[in-house]
């Protein structure tokens, strides 16, 4: 069990982010559970750095950045171009290992580029190409892209479009289990305003189809912020949300 243990340690962790001083706390910290040779990386760019391999991860966690137009073609036109490599002749492939989500379909369906796009859309994408058939994903998104008419393409990407006469879904890349939507304190001492929520999603494998979504609302997550500081409340909802989740969609019986 410990050369297990070791082993997983070692080899089944990965990790990534720009910034030098969050990449320390987290050697710290897999240091501080008996790895000290973490596989955590500083990465420039965490959208296009070449260290991690197409659909190699069963499991991907991340809280992405998020800002409305936040990559664009002028001043970053390489990884907007980047985002492209899955659009021929205005098609979509959707490919294991391929990226779209750089441009968007126009009104007669042809995927086209896009002037601006949110990181946060950029960084579904990603995900979706680094994990392996039937790995999964806990990302955390803006609200918008769940809900917004101009964020319909992202959604039909991710889980298909709805055949209105059938109600099953065809396409898309992944089979969404759960949505989860946090309170608006989630993130407000890093500074991020948007309301949120996080996606639990399944890269698609040949069968898989999406079925019913969990869905639940954290009105509570352990803590507030008052006068910029972390307040412990000790209700936190989403151990409650997990317990639900865990024990399925309640039996039906008959009256």
């Amino acid at each position: 069990r410990v050369e297990l243990l070791s082993r997983i340690l070692s080899r089944g962790f990965e990790g990534a982010d720009s910034s030098p001083n969050m990449v320390l706390l987290a050697r710290i910290n897999m240091a501080l559970h008996g790895d000290p040779k973490a596989r955590v990386f500083r990465v420039s760019n965490s959208l296009t750095s070449d260290i991690f391999i197409p659909e190699t991860f069963d499991l991907i966690v991340t809280n992405p950045p998020f800002k409305k137009g936040g990559v664009n073609a002028k001043d970053q036109g390489e990884i907007m171009e980047k985002y492209q490599s899955d659009i021929q002749d205005s098609e979509l492939h959707m490919t294991g290992a391929g990226l779209a989500l750089g441009a968007k379909p126009d009104s007669k369906g042809r995927w086209k580029p896009v002037n601006s796009v949110d990181p946060a859309v950029l960084f579904i994408d990603r995900c979706l190409q680094l994990l392996k058939p039937g790995g999964r994903l806990l990302i955390v998104v803006p609200d918008g892209i769940l809900c917004n008419s101009g964020d319909r393409h992202v959604r039909e990407y991710i889980m298909g479009r709805k055949d209105e006469n059938t109600g099953s879904f065809i396409g898309g890349k992944a089979v969404v289990k759960a949505v989860i939507s946090l309170p608006p304190v989630t993130f407000q001492l890093s500074g991020a305003g948007a309301k949120t929520s996080f996606m639990y999603l399944q890269k698609k494998r040949p069968g898989d189809e999406q079925g019913p979504v969990f869905m639940a609302v954290a009105d509570e997550v352990g803590f507030d912020v008052k006068q910029n500081k972390e307040i412990l409340t000790g209700r936190n909802d989403l151990v409650r949300i997990l317990e639900a989740y865990r024990s399925g969609p309640p039996e039906e019986t008959e009256s």
